[in-house]
């Protein structure tokens, strides 16, 4: 009796062997940030190669366990025919071959890890065999966190330009998008200059770009990286004082985006501001204030505004309308003044139809109606406006005044020149 018990438990041994020989692999391993949701394409996808064993088994079903994520599926579906799965907790759940259905001995399993990382540190999914011919196997697909991360940061005397240096030896791939944001302090602002290099997993897929608000710079890719290590070097990144940088340290803040809660600060050095006499001839001196760095212009029949020196197109131009008030878009007058598109939305329902603008710790609230509607509203205020808004050509306009005003300026920081149809506007600081 011993030998025939002997003898079944190595046959099952065998029998389980033969199993479990599929080539199981991710397509990536990526580096995120904590909560992050990988869907689409930034999912990597896990990969079990073909197997004849699967031919003849019917219907088996084999296990994924998560490690610091959770499942992004719910419920039960269908991967493809045949190949279907039901989750049975936040991070396990199990897929049912049908090979009747799929051809898993001739055809690859493809499972996207649709997944959100609930942990930091190694995140991986777990192979279980259960009832099916596929390897048990443990495989990482994405790492939260920077642990061998270098920045470094030197700025020249004058304060007019620095270099930034990231050596980042961690050997794995970096999703696309905005990776650092870079944002200086004391009124400094950023002139678009730089000379960009990059190599390793950085290489000929790195941007650098300077925001709307010249406040802020970042740095992209433009694709997700290889795996490895690599390095970003900014050299002569051009920077200038404006009239509110005052006496005092420079600082620098460097955040990385979607890959970390990594941040550092850095003085770049001590601004001595200047002292001048005021010019008493500059009232209505509209070189004076287009010069100024610290301002927004807007013309009458350009799609071309400008903030500070720099141009921008916006996709519609500014007008007179009939009751003799300037209109703007408001979207591109928006972004002159630093605020992201994602702030910027158009809400319709029962009872609101426009443009809902979230600035400065404002919810400004633009109504697309006319006649006795002329009005804006401010943290739920209903506020008086010059004239309604207009929406020409799919896009809506509104009195620059009002608008001005909405985002807390007063009058004075307007400057009409009527014989060249421009309008100035002195940007806040925030």
């Amino acid at each position: 009796m011993k030998k025939i018990i002997l003898a079944l438990t190595l046959a099952l041994a065998l029998s389980t062997n033969a199993f479990a020989y599929t080539e199981n692999y991710v397509s990536k391993d990526i580096s995120v940030k904590e909560n992050t949701e990988l869907t689409g394409s930034q999912a990597p996808v896990l990969t079990l190669d073909e197997c004849g064993d699967f031919e003849g088994t019917g219907v088996t079903n084999f296990s994924l366990i998560l490690n610091n994520a959770e499942w992004l599926y719910e419920g039960s579906g269908i991967i493809e025919n045949g190949l279907n799965y039901s989750v049975i907790s936040s991070n396990e759940m199990i897929i049912t071959v049908d090979s009747d259905v799929y051809n898993a001995a001739s055809s690859k399993i493809r499972i996207p890890l649709y997944t959100k990382i609930t942990g930091e540190g190694v995140i991986s999914v777990r192979v279980n065999p259960m009832s099916a011919p596929v390897s048990d196997s443990e495989l990482i697909f994405a790492h939260c966190g920077y642990p061998d991360m270098n920045i470094k940061v030197s700025a020249n005397d004058d304060l007019t330009a620095f270099d930034l240096s990231i050596k980042d030896d961690y050997p794995y791939q970096i999703v696309a998008g905005r990776i650092f944001e870079l944002n200086l302090d004391n009124g400094f602002q950023f002139t678009g200059e730089a000379d960009l290099s990059a190599t390793g997993k950085f290489g000929n897929i790195t941007e650098f770009s300077v925001d709307t608000n010249k406040r802020t710079a970042y740095i992209k890719i433009e694709s997700t990286s290889g795996a490895g290590s690599g390095t970003i070097e900014l050299k002569n990144v051009g920077i200038a004082p404006t009239v509110n940088s005052v006496t005092g340290d420079t600082k620098i803040s460097i955040t990385a985006i979607n890959n970390s809660d990594y941040s550092k600060s850095t003085v770049l050095g001590k601004y001595t501001a200047e002292t001048t006499e005021p010019d008493n001839n500059t009232e209505n001196n509209t070189d004076t204030e287009i010069s100024n760095e610290n301002t927004v212009k807007f013309t009458v029949g350009s799609d071309m505004y400008y903030v500070g020196s720099i141009p921008y197109k916006s996709e519609t131009k500014p007008y007179i309308n009939s009751s003799d008030r300037l209109m703007v878009p408001v979207r591109a007058l928006s972004n002159a003044f630093g605020i992201d598109d994602n702030n910027i939305k158009w809400v319709e329902n029962d009872t609101f139809r426009g443009v809902e603008i979230e600035y400065a710790a404002r919810t400004i609230k633009i109504p697309a109606m006319s006649g006795e509607n002329s009005y804006l509203e401010i943290n739920g205020i209903k506020v008086p406006a010059d004239s309604a808004a207009e929406i020409v050509n799919d896009r809506i306009y509104l009195p620059i005044r009002s608008v001005t005003n909405a985002f807390g300026m007063s009058d004075s920081s307007i400057t009409w020149n009527e014989s060249t149809g421009e309008v100035i506007i002195k940007m806040p600081v925030l």
